[in-house]
């Protein structure tokens, strides 16, 4: 028998996160204000937990006759992994047209209740048509005609003790909008958990001394168990919080004879 186990408990912290071909990505939020963007780096895994096990089975391995050539020399293993989802991060597609030049795709959301009850309980599969969010807790930034004044602001848009006045050219045909305070990849974003089991059963065929048979039937994703990777996080969209795309290959199965000698 053998058992090899790895378990990491991690946490990456960033103010914007590459990918494998570049050292930054695209920010979203008022990139003048990187204390604003400062969240879960867009790769960090709470939890990952793998382990390779394989064992061979005793029985009728030291018979004689038809029972250790049918029963006899097999054994089976595979590697299992589970790891907690990607944290992703949550823009507005019901926020304003632009701010500050800024499309709304790259804006975030209003936090309008209680961000922990964000994520709706239950699993993934029953989230295919429709959105795992409680949409109720988010909510588009207020709009702010021309001649508002607000306070709290630095130059920058982040906190501070400034105030500012909305204006613009024309009249009255001017709002000014917040960013938006969800923030970068909150801890509640994240999305679902994954698994994968890649699983085998195989027997050894001896012929000679020194040569053998190996036959192999493998099984990748042994419990056809489908994991999602998210890709609707535009509040305000129909798709928001679906989870309609799957990561990776539904089971695979494939037979292997191979000669060992």
């Amino acid at each position: 028998m053998f058992f090899q186990g790895a378990y990491t408990y991690s946490k990456s912290i960033d103010n914007n996160s590459g990918s494998t071909t570049q050292d930054l990505g695209n920010s979203n939020g008022n990139q003048l204000d990187t204390r604003g963007v400062r969240g879960l780096s867009i790769f960090d895994r709470t939890h990952r937990l793998q382990a390779t096990y394989r064992y061979e089975i005793p029985a009728f391995r030291h018979t004689a006759g038809l029972l250790h050539h049918a029963l006899g020399n097999w054994e089976f293993g595979g590697t299992s992994t589970f790891q907690s989802g990607l944290p992703f991060a949550i823009t507005c597609a019901a926020c304003a047209g632009n701010v500050f030049g800024l499309s709304t795709s790259t804006l975030f959301p209003e936090v309008a209740g209680n961000l922990n009850q964000l994520r709706l309980p239950g699993n993934p599969q029953q989230f295919t048509n429709s959105s795992s969010y409680n949409t109720g807790v988010l909510g588009a930034t207020a709009l702010n005609t021309a001649g508002t004044t607000v306070s709290g602001f630095n130059i920058f848009g982040g906190a501070g003790s400034d105030s500012f006045t909305i204006g613009g050219p024309g009249t009255g045909s001017h709002v000014g909008s917040f960013f938006g305070n969800l923030g970068r990849d909150v801890p509640q974003s994240r999305g679902p958990r994954q698994q994968q089991w890649e699983f085998y059963v195989g027997k050894n065929i001896p012929i000679r001394e020194s040569v053998r048979l190996q036959f192999h039937t493998e099984f990748f994703n042994l419990f056809n168990h489908p994991n999602f990777t998210v890709t609707n996080t535009s509040f305000g969209t129909a798709s928001f919080g679906r989870y309609d795309t799957p990561l990776g290959n539904p089971r695979v199965i494939q037979f292997a004879l191979k000669l060992q000698y």
